[in-house]
């Protein structure tokens, strides 16, 4: 059965069905990364337009406000935000087309086989990204016309440009799918989440999850000696605890000791209980904006 028409904005017109083919039928090979609420694929149009398809199950309930919230995010244009151009909606599957802007997730970046992607994320670049993802999650938040809840923040969902600037996917629609999300990021989720509505609170809680990522260079989850699961979140907290949580900086690093003991600091503020005592976002980018590494000074100055 056919499904509804998408506009895609420049590209025109396309059916469902030409939205799966230009993935070649959700080929693996241009699987792209993987969120709670869905998969991300490569695909490019009859017209030769190369778009990133998200392809996630229809929620049970509450299409009207799918497609209320469609309508109200397509478009949104901000450095560090994907612009969704798009979506395709039949009875179980939906497809939001977003625009392409490579195939470097943060994820990729900084745990895959690209050593020479690695070595260019030196301590000031790190410090950019985690600067230009506070900013979206703070238009997010606050600038927008409306308070939308990302819900889902994690490295493989945040995409880097061939200048290494992030770029937020998969915003707008937490609300819908907040429930479903996969074991893999859960690891990100603030552990209040199940039992109260999604609030902005959550999303800090997640950034600063990937925060202790980004500074440690650790995964969020490591096999231990006897098949035991070492879990980072816990490490930091017991660090913190301890007074060694400086411990956690990537040693292969060189970074600011000044800065990186504000970074630690506000990553752990992100993880407090009640939720209401962690910083805003907007807080979080005043006190990025304040670090020697994104006024762009040279180490030793």
């Amino acid at each position: 059965m056919e499904l509804e028409l998408v506009e895609l904005y420049p590209g025109g017109l396309y059916y469902y069905r030409e939205i799966k083919a230009s993935t070649k039928n959700f080929d693996i090979e241009n699987r792209l990364g993987e969120g709670g609420f869905g998969t991300i694929y490569k695909g490019t149009l009859l017209n030769g337009l190369v778009v990133a398809v998200k392809k996630l199950s229809a929620p049970k309930e509450g299409m009207h406000e799918f497609a209320e919230k469609r309508r109200a995010i397509a478009g949104i244009k901000r450095p560090n935000l994907v612009t969704l151009m798009g979506c395709c909606a039949g009875k179980n599957q939906l497809l939001l087309i977003y625009e392409f802007i490579g195939t470097t997730s943060l994820e990729d970046a900084l745990f895959g086989s690209d050593e020479e992607l690695r070595k260019r994320l030196d301590w000031q670049t790190r410090c950019k990204i985690c600067l230009g993802l506070a900013e979206g999650l703070s238009f997010l938040h606050k600038v927008s016309k409306q308070e939308i809840i990302h819900g889902d923040i994690n490295p493989e969902n945040i995409f880097l440009d061939n200048d290494l600037n992030p770029r937020i996917y998969d915003f707008g629609f937490a609300k819908l799918y907040h429930k479903q999300k996969s074991e893999g990021t859960m690891s990100y989720t603030a552990p209040e989440v199940n039992d109260r509505p999604l609030e902005a609170s959550a999303d800090v809680y997640s950034f600063g999850v990937v925060m202790l990522v980004l500074f440690s260079g650790r995964k969020i989850k490591t096999l231990r000696v006897g098949a035991q699961t070492g879990y980072l979140v816990d490490e930091a907290q017991i660090k913190n605890e301890n007074g060694t949580l400086m411990e956690l900086v990537d040693q292969n690093l060189n970074y600011n000791w000044d800065d990186a003991e504000v970074i630690l600091t506000l990553a752990m503020k992100c993880l407090k209980s009640p939720p209401s005592s962690r910083d805003t976002m907007a807080t979080i980018v005043e006190k990025l904006k304040k670090l020697r590494c994104t006024l762009n000074k040279p180490e030793g100055d």
